[in-house]
């Protein structure tokens, strides 16, 4: 997975907004599929790559019976997530981790988990599996995973309708061009019949798509 440096990290909440058009819907669905899924009273979740926290504070805030395991490569990116734990004071709730998934140490299994914009960043040689099956084994049977990715684009016009839509959401034309090339070169997405396989190999049941927007989607998929 990709780790964020500092600097990245200070603006990342403000550009992440241009690079993935639609970024708060697919939070705001996310967020309804797991108040809907979930006992309002107590669930633990999972959340993959937690980045700043922005999944932690819109989900704890919903429902404070819930606690949370929060993962991330980056230790500024979590510290970020830390300190908006604690001004919203949910920290007592959140378990922080840094570093590889399968080193995770704490209760399980989780009632859900999320993988939000992260898998994209893991090459397809063995590595991609290995995180959906560490994220499987975190999770009770039932227990649903929301897979939100980049897709293999469908053709070139997809890509480009990407870039434009970056544009017109502020990103300058040097930024869209730079992001365009990121795309394929540090980039690694699946379509949706290896997505499936995947899925399938690692213990999960058929996946329903919820989100879909410039090239990005958003599946939810049970653990069997």
């Amino acid at each position: 997975m990709k780790r964020f440096d500092p600097a990245e990290v200070a603006h990342y909440d403000h550009r992440i907004r241009r690079l993935v058009p639609g970024y708060d819907l697919l939070h705001l669905l996310s967020s309804a599929e797991l108040l809907a899924r979930l006992p309002e009273d107590a669930a633990r979740v999972l959340v993959v790559g937690a980045g700043t926290g922005t999944e932690l504070l819109a989900l704890a805030g919903q429902r404070p019976g819930w606690c949370f395991t929060a993962t991330d490569l980056s230790a500024p990116m979590l510290a970020v997530a830390q300190q908006r734990c604690l001004a919203a004071g949910i920290q007592e709730r959140v378990q922080l981790h840094v570093g590889e998934l399968d080193r995770l140490q704490g209760p399980a299994p989780h009632d859900a988990a999320l993988l939000l914009l992260v898998a994209h960043f893991v090459p397809d040689d063995g590595r991609k599996q290995a995180l959906l099956a560490q994220t499987a084994a975190q999770l009770r049977p039932g227990a649903p995973l929301l897979l939100a990715d980049l897709r293999a684009g469908a053709d070139a016009l997809e890509r480009r309708c990407h870039g434009e839509a970056s544009r017109l959401l502020g990103l300058g034309e040097d930024e869209v061009a730079a992001m365009l090339q990121r795309l394929e070169s540090s980039f690694h997405p699946v379509d949706a019949a290896r997505r499936e396989a995947l899925l399938r190999a690692t213990g999960f049941g058929p996946a329903r798509l919820y989100f879909r927007a410039a090239g990005f989607e958003a599946v939810v998929s049970l653990r069997l």
